[in-house]
């Protein structure tokens, strides 16, 4: 076994995908991971800097939209124009007499901004939570793999599967686009 790798440790990737025959499995100038830690360790950063930002610019527009709501006035002209007669069925429109966010408060005390603020730390919460498991369990599975198969195991497979971890949690934020695939 050698030393652990530092973080990042990046190489050129050309190394281990052009002209690959006849050579051996670990490339001269390549860096590979031995350690389950090292493994898990890489797979962790990677996935905390690929979805923290991710989840931070969602949990930003959920705070800013709860902090700092439409304006009542152009939505009140916007009921009168299309009533809710017009539309029976429609979910999304309600009746001109019923409450609205703003009129009926089950905790008078929290302000609208405490609730976003909460909102923007549980997506931050959310955030590290989801990296340290997905870590985890992929780390675990990528070792299995790499050692039942008796692959060399380099720096960029714990990148590329944080990669593919993020777009795959991506995809849950726009449930809309997942109906239409």
């Amino acid at each position: 076994m050698s030393q652990s790798p530092t973080f990042p440790s990046l190489y050129d990737i050309s190394l281990e995908l052009v002209k690959v025959e006849h050579r051996d499995a670990r490339q001269p100038g390549g860096v590979y991971l031995d350690r389950h830690s090292d493994v898990y360790r890489f797979t962790l950063y990677w996935s905390l800097i690929l979805s923290t930002p991710c989840f931070f610019l969602a949990g930003a527009y959920a705070f800013f939209n709860l902090a700092f709501p439409p304006s009542q006035r152009r939505s009140r002209l916007h009921s009168h124009k299309e009533s809710s007669s017009d539309y029976p069925l429609s979910p999304t429109l309600a009746p001109l007499n019923a409450p609205t966010l703003s009129s009926t408060r089950p905790n008078p005390r929290r302000s609208r901004f405490t609730f976003a603020l909460l909102v923007l730390l549980t997506y931050a919460v959310l955030s590290v939570g989801s990296a340290v498991v997905g870590s985890a369990v992929l780390a675990w599975v990528l070792v299995g793999l790499f050692e039942a198969g008796k692959f060399s195991l380099s720096t960029w497979v714990p990148f590329i599967w944080a990669l593919i971890q993020t777009l795959i949690g991506l995809t849950g934020t726009w449930p809309s686009v997942i109906e239409i695939i």
